[in-house]
């Protein structure tokens, strides 16, 4: 997939981050595993380093 930085419209490219799994939830609940989501996706742009990150599970931020 294509996908092109928001910031300087140059060809991201698809990453993995070391320190698997992130998780991220909302900030004004209790981390649970109900509530938690991993990130995955994630992108980086190639020519100025902005990352892109996707959660998994976007259910969880409704």
């Amino acid at each position: 997939m294509d996908k092109n930085c928001s910031k300087c419209n140059s060809i991201m490219v698809e990453a993995v981050i070391d320190s698997f799994p992130i998780r991220i939830y909302k900030a004004d609940v209790k981390p649970t595993a109900e509530t938690m989501s991993s990130i995955n996706p994630c992108y980086v742009c190639s020519n100025c380093g902005y990352i892109d990150f996707y959660v998994e599970n976007v259910d969880k931020f409704k």
